[in-house]
């Protein structure tokens, strides 16, 4: 594009009413340039021009995708499929030997055809039009064009000329040099019609009419994406169409919607559930219309098999079918997407197909480990055993973690230690945390250490400053602090800018009677919080436990500060909120603080 702005401004300015040695100068300047440039090793758009390249970025790669867009043409010609909706409707329309994420035409020209159908087209052809036609004209003065008319119809032919080939006027940088162009024919033109004594109403309203025709388009299709709903039902194939992201968004909300009303306490029974399936029926209802205009959503078509299978209860062995084939639908179109893949295992718990569920499940978190608490909670709903999840899901680490309390809730921390003994095998700073954990409410601190032990020292320090934590809560356990302190020692020298295990070293300094060297552990711990952007309720934890130092170092006022200071971050911090209150009323201070 700015090699073709050069070229034909070059080639106008020798044909402008400039004087003879300057046209002449660009003449001599344009030639050999022109011959320099074709005769590169690839000459500009030689490759472009290759029809046997297929590349995004040739002709061959480009022209199955225009023919493509023809078709969004084709079934909506009067406006299009709404302005912005290009890379939701090509979808639709995309054949298979185009790979590839297609969010724009790559012709300007022909995507305003498809997306705005024809008002908008022959709105941005007249303006360009008007603009050519006006900026052609001769100076009253010269009998010639301009030297500033040849300038901006240059420029803008150009910018014309590379839409049919690429995106251009969609990159603002672009798009904001035209609209300046197209308004500098404003300063251009009324000064040459006046000199000539013609009137320039006419022109204003013909350069005004093509933008606000397009204006009015853009406004009713933005209408349309704010209040799908109300748009788009009626009017056949020239209807606006608002966005998948848009319905699927409304569809999303009516389900919210929905939602609040069922547990909604406060209304009837019978009122919540005939409230709930009404929002049920309006999501569908959005949802079913945002996959007419992009059958590729996955999620959206996993939330209408949830939707349908709420409206349908109790289901026949003919729905159970279809839901099936929609579930495999949903599953095939996003193989690798966690979301998708447990959004369709809680599905089919809910319609009593366990093994199938479960096998969903256990792909979305092979695909996202960490979604491993959202599938042991979507399990434990259904009141499935912790022994009956983890042979569901799998015995990795991230379940494991996850399992700690539904193992407790069932009474069998015991056998939840021992699975964790053997996935320690390869041990990771979450699992040293559970193993720890549960060893001690086992009261069994000898089992732990024996197994810290047994695993020996790390190369990862971050894992190794787990284990020395989990050293010196078992010899805490034990009785032996000097040991413990040692190890706590050992844990935040081997991760320094963690704050969690600089205020592990002051609880276990504190427990050993080293107030000093706990004030240092709690208020490095605040220094490293303070600079990694915590949470304010763990720094106000920090800012009460160095409270409880101050006072057991017998300075109650300090501790006093270190308790308000807790409390402006989290005023409901229990200990620090009932020392403030008692320390107020031993001073004798009957107002207290923060009122009860």
């Amino acid at each position: 594009g700015g090699l073709a702005a050069a070229l034909a401004g070059t080639a106008l300015f020798a044909r402008s009413g400039a004087s003879r040695r300057l046209r002449a100068l660009a003449l001599a300047l344009l030639l050999p340039t022109a011959y320099l440039c074709w005769q590169e090793l690839r000459a500009p758009g030689e490759r472009f021009f290759d029809s046997a390249e297929t590349d995004v970025a040739t002709l061959g790669g480009r022209l199955p995708a225009w023919g493509a867009t023809l078709g969004i043409v084709r079934d909506f010609p009067l406006i299009g499929s709404g302005i912005g909706t290009f890379e939701a409707a090509f979808v639709v329309y995309k054949p298979p030997d185009v790979r590839g994420r297609w969010d724009h035409a790559h012709n300007d020209w022909l995507q305003a055809l498809a997306e705005g159908g024809v008002l908008t087209a022959l709105a941005l052809l007249g303006l360009v039009a008007v603009a050519a036609v006006a900026l052609a004209r001769p100076s009253p003065f010269t009998g010639r064009p301009s030297l500033s008319s040849v300038a901006i119809l240059a420029a803008l032919g150009a910018a014309a000329l590379h839409a049919f080939v690429d995106f251009g006027l969609r990159i603002p940088a672009i798009a904001l040099t035209v609209a300046a162009i197209v308004g500098m024919i404003r300063a251009v033109v009324p000064h040459r019609v006046a000199v000539t004594g013609r009137s320039p109403r006419a022109l204003r309203w013909v350069l005004v009419a093509p933008p606000a025709a397009v204006a009015a388009v853009g406004i009713a299709v933005h209408a349309a994406q704010k209040n799908p709903e109300r748009w788009g039902a009626e009017g056949g194939r020239f209807r606006l169409v608002p966005s998948a992201q848009a319905l699927g968004r409304a569809g999303e909300e009516r389900l919210q919607e929905g939602l609040a009303l069922l547990n909604d306490t406060g209304r009837p029974p019978a009122e919540r559930l005939s409230g709930y399936r009404e929002r049920l029926r309006e999501a569908e209802s959005l949802l079913l219309r945002s996959l007419e205009v992009n059958p590729a959503q996955p999620r959206a078509t996993a939330r209408l098999a949830a939707v349908g299978f709420e409206l349908e209860s109790p289901i026949t062995p003919e729905q159970e079918r279809r839901h099936a084939a929609i579930f495999e639908l949903a599953s095939g179109a996003a193989p690798r997407d966690p979301q998708v893949q447990a959004l369709l295992g809680e599905l089919l718990l809910r319609m009593g197909r366990r093994k199938e569920a479960l096998s969903y499940l256990r792909r979305a978190v092979e695909l996202d480990p960490g979604s491993s608490g959202r599938a042991v909670a979507i399990l434990r709903a259904q009141l499935l055993g912790a022994d009956e999840i983890l042979d569901g899901l799998g015995a990795s680490p991230e379940v494991l973690v996850a399992l700690q309390q539904p193992f407790e809730e069932d009474g069998m921390a015991t056998e939840y230690a021992s699975d964790l003994e053997r996935a320690l095998a390869s041990p990771t700073a979450p699992l040293f945390a559970a193993y720890g954990e549960t060893c001690r409410k086992l009261r069994q601190p000898e089992r732990l250490l024996a197994t810290l032990d047994r695993i020996g020292k790390l190369t990862d320090s971050a894992m190794e400053a787990e284990r020395r934590r989990q050293r010196a809560l078992a010899l805490l356990a034990l009785g032996d602090h000097q040991k413990a302190l040692e190890e706590a020692r050992a844990a935040a020298d081997f991760s320094p800018e963690e704050p969690s295990f600089q205020e592990h070293l002051g609880r276990v300094a504190l427990v050993s009677g080293r107030t000093e060297e706990a004030l240092t552990g709690f208020r490095t711990a605040l220094s490293l919080a303070a600079r990694k952007g915590a949470a304010s309720s763990f720094r106000a934890t920090l800012y009460r436990e160095i409270g409880q130092a101050e006072e057991r170092a017998g300075r109650p006022d300090r501790a006093f500060e270190a308790y308000r200071a807790a409390l402006d971050l989290d005023p409901g911090e229990p200990h620090a909120l009932r020392r403030v209150r008692e320390m107020r009323r031993a001073a004798g201070i009957e107002r207290s603080y923060p009122p009860e």
